[in-house]
């Protein structure tokens, strides 16, 4: 029996061209799907941003953007966008604080949002943290602190904004200073403070007053250099700008004058007092007004001579400048060597022209001032009239009260921090 054969095949022309030619091309079903699932999330995104705008910001709307966020098959510009919604919802201060109650920071999904290609998505990165650093006991971890450092060297300039401001807002508290000390972030300082940009330069005075707050930083070996580059701030025409440089500088020059190692910067600052432009001197004022709050008044360690300018700014010609001496003054005399320094500089000859200011918080600081006087035996505060000349504008009975009361709380407080003297 002859052995079992395969038929012959039927000739076709169908099978003659597959049998004599190899495979087309071929695509992964999978390959192909993944745009198309961008594309469609993408869709999905807008409309839903497009459907949710201009109402309040809620839990359940947070839940799903940030789903959204955390999803691998979402592009980088679909994430982009949802972070700029969210950036723009943050500056509501109601909406703000629904984002923080609902927006638990997870560390690897913020790490994965400041990686994107997408620059405006990283931007609005930095912008969010700021925020929920503004609002929230935030606490960055390293990784994201290194990261938002290398924003500071990168070719984009807002991006680099960004950055500096959310390390800025980040080290206000104790926590964030600390992560951010700990990155290499002063090796960025001396650029961050040249270039032409306010803003830059304005988050950089406000991180480095931060840092050296907290004592995260050696300010004794750098004050001085850091503050040269700053004080340019505080002759700006924008007083959120001035304003920011002022208490920046007056934290740097605190933990140097607590340090009592370098009068370098005191001295520094006491120059300004002689300037031709009316802000720096206005702004000296307030920066050396600030630094006695803390402590004893540094000055004293200079002499009587910048207590003389001082006193003397209280007949400037700008009012601004007069008011910020005044502040000055209320803040120094709290302690004992700087009261006998400001009567050294015949702060008593200056009351009558005080006295006849309108501004109540000038008022306010004068009350102070006298009441510090009163109660480091430099005045009578039984007979404050005894100080005007015959004539002039006399104390009023609100004044000769606030005065005393601040004598009374004084005593209050040296007997509460000493019960048995």
């Amino acid at each position: 029996m002859p052995p079992l054969a395969r038929p012959a095949t039927p000739h076709s022309l169908h099978s003659w061209w597959s049998d004599r030619n190899p495979l087309g091309a071929t695509i992964s079903i999978h390959a192909a799907a993944k745009p198309l699932i961008k594309l469609m999330y993408h869709e999905q995104v807008r409309s839903f941003i497009k459907k949710n705008r201009g109402i309040p910001l809620s839990g359940t709307t947070m839940e799903i953007c940030l789903s959204y966020l955390a999803f691998k098959y979402i592009s980088p510009i679909t994430k982009g966008a949802i972070l700029k919604e969210l950036n723009n919802r943050l500056e509501s201060e109601a909406e703000s604080h629904v984002a923080v109650q609902s927006l638990v920071i997870d560390e690897y999904l913020v790490e994965e949002m400041l990686a994107l290609s997408n620059a405006g998505a990283r931007r609005s990165t930095c912008n969010i943290l700021a925020a929920l650093a503004s609002s929230s006991e935030t606490t960055p971890s390293a990784k994201v602190c290194t990261q938002l450092v290398s924003f500071l060297s990168a070719e984009d300039s807002k991006l680099r904004r960004t950055a500096v401001y959310a390390l800025s807002k980040l080290s206000s508290r104790r926590s964030g200073a600390q992560a951010v000390s700990q990155t290499q972030v002063l090796e960025h300082v001396p650029a961050l403070l040249n270039p032409a940009d306010i803003e830059t330069r304005t988050s950089t005075s406000e991180m480095l007053g931060n840092l050296a707050f907290h004592n995260c930083l050696a300010m004794v070996q750098s004050g001085l250099e850091l503050c040269k580059q700053i004080m340019p701030l505080t002759s700006q025409e924008d007083e959120h700008v001035r304003e920011t440089a002022v208490v920046a500088l007056s934290k740097i020059g605190l933990r140097i004058a607590d340090a009592l190692d370098d009068l370098e910067i005191l001295k520094y600052f006491a120059a300004y007092l002689d300037s031709a432009n009316p802000r720096l001197r206005e702004s000296t004022c307030s920066i050396l007004g600030n630094i006695s709050v803390h402590g004893s008044s540094p000055l004293a360690l200079l002499g009587v001579a910048p207590y003389v300018q001082i006193v003397s700014l209280l007949r400037d010609d700008t009012r601004n400048v007069q008011r910020k001496a005044l502040y000055a003054l209320s803040k120094m005399t709290h302690w004992f060597h700087g009261a006998q320094a400001v009567i050294d500089a015949k702060i008593l000859e200056y009351v009558p022209d005080i006295l006849d200011w309108s501004d109540a918080q000038a008022r306010e600081w004068t009350c102070e001032m006298l009441g510090n006087l009163a109660y480091h035996g430099h005045i009578s505060v039984l007979n404050l009239d005894s100080l005007l000349p015959a004539g002039t504008t006399q104390f009023t009975s609100i004044t000769k009260t606030s005065v005393f009361e601040r004598v009374k709380y004084l005593h209050s407080r040296r007997a509460a921090a000493h019960p048995l003297a």
